[in-house]
């Protein structure tokens, strides 16, 4: 060819991400989370969000009746966890047992990952002894670094910044009992700033439900993330708010959530709330300080369900990052 005749080059804005995703949603005929990492709800799409919890739920219905998922057979998972973490520990090596792997716990916990480049040296050795690596507790540093240098998919078991898998389970725990979440009424109170706070704006947004939030210091969500979850409402139909006062949250609420930093539960809170209200926190919770005990027994209150649903929630995404099927 002619070089007068040579097509110019162009500098085309490529975003390579987008190209990722079609190319796995093709691959598997939908949407898929294999080889992912899952640190924050919002990191999911609507469809990879509802296949999350169908894959759960078909977990659940099927447990004892047909064979289990052995999709981590003979895999490991590497659990780095940090401070008092029990609750998300014991639920990840259920769950990894379920799918037939094996847990091996990091003796350091989550201070392997302190100092300069102690992300890309753990990364390293976890990639060599692991298929996975689950990290959970209030104080794990660098995991967005662990996640970008590791092969292996990284979990976010509840650390800082977000609790995926709780919030994950609490939409599946809300579906059951109220027949679905799109336009579903709920209030959060507590301390917006708080991971399951941050976690729960996503979750309302990918479900299309109506969260108001109130958290009683008066502060606000973190205007960063509530305008990423708005975007996401924007496609759903969802809507959130920051309530002005605890009342005003409540008011029509089909369930109500307990956050860090929520002010007591007992009846005449759930009173101001929409007839047959439901209940949820997460474990552990102190009762007389943060939960009447006698409320804590009543049919309203979901926590032994959010318990069970973690299991299968947990499981589900393992599987799914692991690369077994809904």
């Amino acid at each position: 060819m002619d070089k007068s005749q040579a097509v110019p080059a162009f500098d085309f804005d490529i975003d390579l991400s987008a190209i990722e995703e079609a190319m796995r949603s093709a691959c598997h005929g939908g949407p898929s989370l294999k080889g992912r990492d899952l640190l924050r709800l919002a990191e999911l799409s609507p469809d990879e969000f509802d296949l999350v919890l169908n894959t759960a739920a078909g977990r659940k219905e099927d447990e004892g009746v047909v064979a289990p998922d052995r999709v981590m057979q003979g895999d490991v998972a590497a659990l780095l966890m940090a401070g008092p973490a029990w609750p998300q520990r014991t639920a990840v090596e259920a769950a990894v047992a379920r799918l037939g792997g094996s847990c091996l716990i990091v003796p350091e916990g989550a201070a392997v990952l302190e100092g300069e480049d102690a992300a890309q040296d753990a990364a390293q050795m976890l990639d060599l002894c692991s298929a996975c690596i689950v990290a959970g507790g209030a104080e794990v540093p660098q995991l967005e670094e662990l996640a970008e240098w590791a092969q292996a998919p990284v979990l976010n078991a509840g650390g800082p910044g977000a609790q995926p898998l709780q919030a994950l389970a609490d939409a599946m725990t809300l579906a059951e009992n109220l027949g679905g979440l799109e336009g579903a009424p709920l209030a959060f109170l507590g301390s917006a700033s708080s991971p399951l706070a941050c976690s729960y704006l996503a979750m309302a947004a990918l479900a299309g439900a109506f969260l108001s939030m109130w958290d009683p210091s008066g502060a606000q969500p973190d205007a960063e993330l509530m305008e990423e979850c708005l975007e996401i409402a924007a496609h759903t139909g969802a809507q959130l708010r920051a309530a002005a006062s605890m009342a005003e949250a409540l008011e029509g609420a089909a369930a109500v959530t307990l956050g860090p930093g929520a002010p007591l539960a007992d009846a005449a809170l759930l009173e101001q709330a929409g007839p047959d209200a439901l209940l949820l926190w997460s474990y552990p919770v102190r009762r007389g300080r943060e939960l009447d005990a006698e409320l804590a027994q009543e049919p309203c209150c979901l926590a032994a369900e959010q318990v069970e649903n973690l299991l299968h929630v947990q499981a589900a995404v393992l599987s799914l990052m692991m690369g077994g099927g809904a």
